[in-house]
């Protein structure tokens, strides 16, 4: 059996240090180094009392690390030491000796440029696990428990109403289920592990078909607000297919609402618009072609461009100026708020033109060219003065 055990922060780092540091960043001199610095952080995770009995030559799930807690073993390396580790240099069936070899730096090496990577379609192992991307691996976090104010899904939803001859319920399911042929990324799960699969095959997808013309006007607008407000809350299951929800609402004999609810998991904005290209011409009629590069393709590499010595210095240099660079705006926060699934709202507010303009002029004037800021700036500036004296919306 296995306890978990979430920890905002970390009890009681190892108090030895490897000889060799850097300001804060830890470099370790040898392969025995960081084995023995990796075995005091593992045993602090698993709040054991006697560190020295670990066996390095373990994995790392023998040793009674589950997922999450292989998510805090990352991120903790990943601050104190000088590597970026891909879930292929860390994972549950890795020793400890294994991830030691791969945290060893030599810090004299002669570091040539990175060779160019040309992407390349594998068609072969295109439905093998792979690791999330970066952005990928904070949305799936930030769905769960693990953080405060999480809980929710970082998603898109959209609605249309449209004439009922503006569309063809059937011609679209059709046009969508190619859309899905098409683009892996519509058929990912990821796994509790946080490695993301394609699936190679899915069942036909059909919009959810939903009649309120019976109700009343009133009613009706009482029942799509409500329904809006299911989707703009939901949070899919990342370990099920899909990991998008789309309904039609016959709203009377004239209209439809195509409400297209689309987890961000999937897609960045650019891709998004290709995807919603794609879709318009399967609507047409048109074939669509299979990608010769898939997202899968494109992540592999950019793994395999970090395991250069290049990437690897650069990653040394940024995270030894972390510490250096300015702390993060100090945004106002409503300690009352619920700090799990919080109902996330848009405020916004209006300035006439002229005062708008009088403001821009008057911080033009405080600082020269280096306060020739943008509005969106001036806006996160005053935000955070209205923070720091205690002001809240």
């Amino acid at each position: 059996m296995t306890f978990t055990v979430t920890l905002s922060t970390l009890p009681c780092l190892p108090t030895s240090q490897p000889a060799r540091q850097d300001g804060s960043r830890i470099h370790f001199a040898t392969e025995d180094e960081a084995g023995n610095w990796l075995a005091q952080i593992i045993g602090t995770l698993l709040r054991l009392l006697d560190i020295t009995a670990i066996d390095r030559t373990r994995t790392l799930v023998e040793l009674g690390v589950d997922s999450l807690l292989l998510l805090e073993l990352r991120s903790l390396i990943e601050k104190r030491s000088t590597r970026r580790l891909d879930a292929r240099m860390i994972d549950a069936g890795k020793t400890i000796n294994a991830i030691a070899q791969s945290l060893h730096v030599t810090r004299h090496a002669e570091i040539s440029p990175p060779a160019a990577i040309h992407l390349q379609h594998d068609d072969k192992n295109r439905f093998a696990p792979f690791s999330l991307t970066p952005i990928q691996n904070a949305y799936w976090v930030g769905r769960t428990e693990l953080i405060a104010y999480g809980g929710i899904a970082c998603h898109i939803l959209f609605e249309w109403d449209l004439d009922r001859r503006q569309i063809d319920p059937d011609r679209f399911t059709a046009a969508w289920n190619a859309l899905i042929r098409r683009h892996d990324m519509l058929r990912i799960i990821i796994a509790s592990d946080g490695q993301q699969h394609v699936l190679e095959s899915v069942p036909l997808y059909t919009p959810t078909r939903r009649d309120v013309t019976e109700l009343t006007p009133a009613q009706r607008e009482e029942d799509l607000l409500s329904f809006r407000e299911a989707l703009s809350s939901r949070v899919l299951p990342t370990d099920r297919w899909p990991l998008f929800d789309i309904a039609i609402s016959t709203c009377d004999e004239h209209r439809y609402r195509l409400h297209l609810h689309l987890d961000l998991l999937l897609f960045d904005v650019r891709s998004l618009k290709i995807m919603m290209d794609d879709l318009a011409a399967a609507y047409r009629g048109e074939t669509l072609p299979a990608l010769s590069i898939t997202f899968r393709d494109y992540v592999m590499a950019e793994a395999a461009r970090r395991e250069s010595a290049a990437w690897q210095a650069d990653w040394v240099y940024w995270c030894d100026g972390l510490y250096d660079l300015p702390p993060s705006p100090a945004l106002p926060l409503n300690t009352q708020s619920q700090p799990f699934r919080p109902r996330l709202v848009t405020l916004t507010g209006r300035i006439e033109a002229e005062d708008w303009q009088a403001l821009k002029a008057r911080w033009r004037n405080w600082g020269g060219d280096a306060f020739r800021r943008t509005p969106d700036n001036i806006c996160a500036h005053v935000g955070n003065l209205g923070a720091a004296a205690g002001i809240y919306p």
